[in-house]
């Protein structure tokens, strides 16, 4: 099942990829582009260089190399949850003298790299959101350990190229994805960061990359995008699976989203019916894997009461969708959408 999850996120990064080539390139196609098309290339190849630097430490702390070890260990024994042959030999009252930290610590740990989730059972599992360690069990699995390394450098790449087709959308210019690609890339602090197994980028590359395509679905005419839209919503959605930290941005988009729903785009009702839906993931995650970070307690009622938040869930959902039908809002729409515009351009240009 790991796997299987592997192949349909890089599955799904594929279909991403595709989307933001076809907004960067749009308008690049016919004579005289071939000059783009060869600085695109020797960028890229810039970049590889630059990043793919797996023989060198990895230093940092112990995250990097949480990360690293368990998109490893998964590759090899595709489990996210798994009994400690050697623990299991410990007598359960001296189990915790094997731990790394004091046995009161909220994650208690042999090695730093894992978590002890089931003390009495020697259950042991991801330290963190074990997203990014389930995408790198794929090259894990087919390249070797060691291929978990080139992970979190592709994915800058990736970021960066989303990071050019959203400044492709907001600023008419042949020459501006290719300024920002460079000037991303090229920032020491990405370089750093980048050659380590940082779930910060793979999160960032689904936010960006959400953002540009649901952008570009918006300009388009109603119902002329729907792939797009869903497209779009899943990326959001599932960066929070990644860091905890993009929760901010995502509950940022739903607003967003909201609002033009409400301007009269209807087709955009897709996105809170595959965010909630991602959103069961995640509480699932919390729930049956690792609770890095104590979320929990604030789902807790949703756990408590599926029915009733579903029943919730579906009566927003008709009464938003009712009054986007319903022409209440549309007849303010254009300026309506005029006013958001003034309002998000300005701000993704700013980011």
């Amino acid at each position: 099942m790991v796997i299987l999850i592997s192949i349909a996120f890089w599955s799904l990064t594929g279909l991403i990829l595709w989307r933001l080539w076809k907004i960067v390139f749009r308008h690049q196609e016919g004579k005289g582009n071939y000059g783009i098309f060869a600085i695109w290339a020797l960028l890229s190849v810039l970049a590889l260089l630059s990043l793919m630097r797996p023989h060198e430490d990895i230093l940092g702390g112990q995250d990097t190399g949480a990360y690293a070890n368990m998109g490893a260990r998964l590759g090899h024994t595709p489990k996210l949850l798994y009994q400690d042959s050697l623990l299991a030999l410990v007598p359960k009252e001296d189990r915790h003298h094997f731990f790394y930290y004091d046995k009161n610590t909220m994650y208690p740990t042999k090695y730093g790299s894992g978590a002890v989730i089931d003390v009495d059972n020697a259950i042991a599992g991801n330290w963190f959101q074990p997203a990014l360690a389930i995408t790198m069990s794929l090259p894990a699995a087919i390249g070797g350990p060691k291929s978990v390394l080139y992970v979190t450098p592709i994915f800058t790449i990736f970021t960066a190229f989303a990071l050019s087709a959203l400044v492709t959308l907001l600023i008419q210019h042949r020459a501006a994805g290719i300024i920002i690609f460079f000037c991303f890339l090229s920032c020491p602090i990405v370089q750093w960061h980048a050659r380590f197994t940082r779930p910060e980028i793979a999160a960032s590359f689904l936010l960006f990359s959400g953002a540009v395509i649901l952008l570009d679905a918006w300009r388009a005419n109603k119902g002329k995008c729907m792939m797009g839209i869903a497209i779009g919503a899943v990326s959001i959605s599932l960066a929070p699976l990644f860091h905890v930290i993009a929760w901010s941005p995502a509950l940022i988009a739903a607003v967003i989203v909201g609002l033009i729903i409400l301007s009269g785009r209807s087709d955009f009702l897709i996105y809170p019916l595959i965010a909630a839906l991602i959103f069961l993931v995640f509480i699932l995650q919390i729930t049956t894997v690792v609770d890095t970070y104590r979320l929990l307690r604030y789902v807790q009622p949703i756990v408590n009461e599926p029915y009733l938040s579903v029943g919730i869930l579906l009566l927003g959902l008709i009464l938003l969708g009712g009054i986007s039908a319903s022409g209440f809002t549309q007849i303010h729409s254009s300026s309506f959408r005029h006013r958001i515009g003034r309002i998000l351009v300005p701000l993704l240009r700013l980011i």
